[in-house]
């Protein structure tokens, strides 16, 4: 009965919520490539301030927001945006997101970077080259 309802819920969500969906899984692929950069980044053996310009390189500087060091870490918040698409002729869909991430990035031995939801600031862009307009904002997580 459940597996019933389950899949009865899902064949009434609309063409949106499909694609929002769709937009926000991509959004998350998008950040993680990023952290998994900046964690190649993090272990090579360079001073502090090289391994953040490096991986703001990394990132685009164009999506990076905010950037800070201490002198054995450091933080990059960065915009990442997705879209996604769903249903076809009538219930047709498209929706564009955006994630704002921190890395930090810390090495204690081995090199670490983890990623945390941050407040996206009202400074970017609601219109976004590749994607359009900008919908609404996204989590890490649901």
């Amino acid at each position: 009965m459940l597996t019933v309802m389950a899949v009865s819920a899902a064949a009434c969500a609309s063409s949106e919520d499909v694609a929002l969906d769709h937009a926000a899984d991509d959004a998350r692929t998008r950040a993680e490539r990023g952290r998994q950069q900046l964690e190649l980044i993090a272990g090579d053996d360079k001073d502090v301030e090289k391994k953040l310009n490096d991986g703001i390189t990394s990132i685009d500087r164009s999506r990076v927001f905010h950037s800070s060091t201490t002198e054995q870490s450091f933080e990059i918040d960065a915009v990442y945006y997705g879209m996604g698409q769903s249903g076809s002729a009538g219930t047709y869909a498209q929706v564009s997101v955006q994630l704002c991430v921190r890395f930090k990035a810390s090495w204690n031995g081995s090199p670490r970077v983890e990623a945390h939801d941050v407040d996206c600031p009202p400074s970017l862009p609601t219109t976004v080259p590749l994607y359009g307009t900008i919908q609404t904002t996204v989590r890490l997580k649901n």
